[in-house]
């Protein structure tokens, strides 16, 4: 610990003594410290990037080529959502799951019209629809309702929000990762 504190003063001192032989004018003197501290935060972002990039380099990871053929079930849990919105969302999710498995609208949705219109494109579309009349658990309860009816028909079960649209090789990036026997859950970042 003592340590980190010298190094910390020590590029405080440095940065100090370059401001003292640099400056023209005494009233600049804290534009000319900034402009030091500034091209030091730049020289150790582009260490830390670099540092980074050479060992992503030497990362291997033997499970990455490696695609099993897992059984998946796409959820998609809604609940009185504008039923132009989880269309899309279901349209984007049959696509990236393709032939490997498929895609459940869980659809707790309580406006009669609404439920028509998801049931009515999920029959034209080859989407699994389920719609609970009780609204127990909420999300998590409509998760837990298909877990208990069809889980232990399924390798791998991808849950995604109206707000997510997976690209078409989403699974093609992510499914690699199950190899590894330790791993029983991935999440990723919406990007």
């Amino acid at each position: 610990m003592k340590i980190i504190y010298i190094i910390l003063i020590g590029i405080f001192i440095l940065l100090a003594k370059l401001t003292i032989f640099t400056m023209d004018n005494l009233i600049l003197s804290p534009i000319t410290y900034a402009l030091w501290r500034t091209m030091e935060i730049g020289l150790i972002t582009t260490l830390i990037f670099y540092s980074n990039y050479k060992k992503s380099i030497e990362i291997k990871s033997s499970l990455v080529n490696l695609l099993k053929n897992y059984k998946v079930a796409s959820l998609i849990v809604s609940y009185n959502e504008d039923p132009e919105t989880v269309q899309n969302i279901l349209l984007s999710v049959k696509d990236a799951t393709g032939k490997m498995g498929d895609v459940y609208l869980l659809d707790d949705s309580t406006h009669k019209e609404k439920v028509e219109q998801n049931k009515k494109f999920c029959d034209e579309n080859n989407i699994k629809y389920i719609h609970r009349e009780n609204r127990r658990g909420y999300k998590a309860g409509a998760l837990n309702y298909f877990l208990k009816i069809y889980g232990d028909n399924y390798d791998l079960i991808p849950v995604f929000d109206l707000d997510q649209r997976p690209i078409k090789p989403f699974f093609y990036d992510l499914l690699p990762f199950f190899n590894d026997p330790k791993v029983a859950f991935v999440q990723v970042p919406q990007a």
